[in-house]
């Protein structure tokens, strides 16, 4: 209850080692105080009656640990909680022959021991991955295939991913939810496909939108001369000074930028842009400017300004979108298998059921 009654955060670890011995402990104590009769019976009494629990415990637990569960706190934990399902079990069995109203403390603490189980179930042995999901495109992660196929966004702004989820014959589609809760921040809420045995949760990390697809044309330009691209005409006019900023600030001292004036025809509508030129020591920059009438960017890609013997020369380049996607969106996306999650809703509908009947009980007394 740390985090709920204080701001301090600690790591998961910290819940093993303070609530594992404690679990532990409990359940034990659950199987052996059944044994138990107060100033009636002793250790010898009590070890005589649970011996046979103990050694059934004892056999399921070593199964386990032959098959790869070989933490000692896990296996002292799935040892006790056994044990305290067996003797609930068995002493519940012969009272259910007599007066039922008094199984209800013995099927909540076969809730309990449930419960322990299916928390180490899922704690100890559920696999997570980071997946990136391309629009279109089946990836595996943690023995599932996965197949992004789109989103939806809701009128309130929520953001649906629709993913298909296949493993072998089964087939489902999940739909996890993404959306910004203001000074909250990113919600992000996940579905599940559940089964008996595991359930496979999705939860949406981040959406990467897609990229659009470009070309870029070059043209070399001579002073006075032009070139018709896509019904544009483009003459260049001569040289301009650019601006001082940091593209053109060396660390000596101050250095102009050179730029090179266009001019863009499209019949009655006219542009003039003036991109530029200028060095660093990490080479030359040249920083692209939105041309309204190309529909792109253009940009001086070199510059050969004469002095005397022919012409000044500026090779161009002009950038534009193709109108199509080079990259489809990608869903970044946590997958998740959580063995056993069913006994932990088991085990806690079991431990209210007996709860509910142990009050009726004593209301009757």
């Amino acid at each position: 209850s740390l985090p709920i009654f204080s701001t301090t955060r600690v790591e998961p670890a910290f819940y093993d080692a303070t609530n594992l011995p404690l679990a532990i402990l409990m359940a034990l104590l659950i199987g052996l105080s059944l044994y138990t009769q107060w100033e009636e019976h002793d250790l010898r009494f009590t070890a005589q009656r649970s011996w046979k629990a103990l050694l059934a415990a004892l056999l399921v637990t070593a199964v386990f640990y032959a098959m790869g569960m070989n933490e000692t706190t896990t296996a002292a934990l799935v040892f006790t909680a056994f044990f305290a399902l067996f003797v609930n079990a068995e002493i519940g069995i012969r009272m259910a022959k007599g007066d039922p109203w008094f199984l209800g403390g013995k099927i909540a603490h076969i809730g309990l021991a449930i419960f322990f189980l299916g928390v180490v179930a899922n704690g100890k042995y559920s696999a997570t991955e980071h997946v990136s999901l391309p629009r279109g495109t089946p990836v595996q992660a943690v023995g599932h295939t996965l197949v992004y196929e789109g989103f939806n966004v809701t009128k309130d702004q929520k953001y649906v991913f629709n993913v298909r989820v296949e493993k072998g014959s089964d087939a489902v589609v999940l739909s996890p939810v993404m959306f910004d809760a203001g000074d909250q921040g990113i919600m992000r809420n996940p579905d599940i496909a559940e089964a008996v045995t595991r359930d496979f949760y999705l939860s949406p990390v981040s959406l990467v939108p897609p990229k659009e697809a470009t070309t870029l044309e070059e043209t070399s330009l001579e002073k006075g001369g032009s070139v018709t691209i896509d019904g544009v005409t483009m003459t260049f006019v001569g040289f301009g000074r650019g601006e001082h900023g940091a593209s053109g600030m060396m660390a000596g001292g101050g250095t102009v930028s050179v730029a090179a004036v266009l001019e863009l025809v499209k019949g009655s509508e006219r542009e003039t842009l003036q991109p530029t030129l200028a060095s660093s020591p990490e080479g030359p920059v040249h920083p692209a400017v939105a041309s309204t009438l190309l529909g792109g960017t253009v940009q001086v890609l070199s510059m050969n300004v004469s002095m005397g013997d022919g012409p000044s020369v500026v090779q161009i380049g002009v950038e534009r979108t193709l109108g199509v996607s080079s990259q489809p969106d990608v869903l970044v996306a946590e997958a998740s298998v959580k063995p056993f999650v069913s006994l932990l809703w088991g085990g806690t509908v079991l431990m209210m059921i007996g709860f509910g009947l142990s009050i009726v009980k004593r209301w009757k007394e």
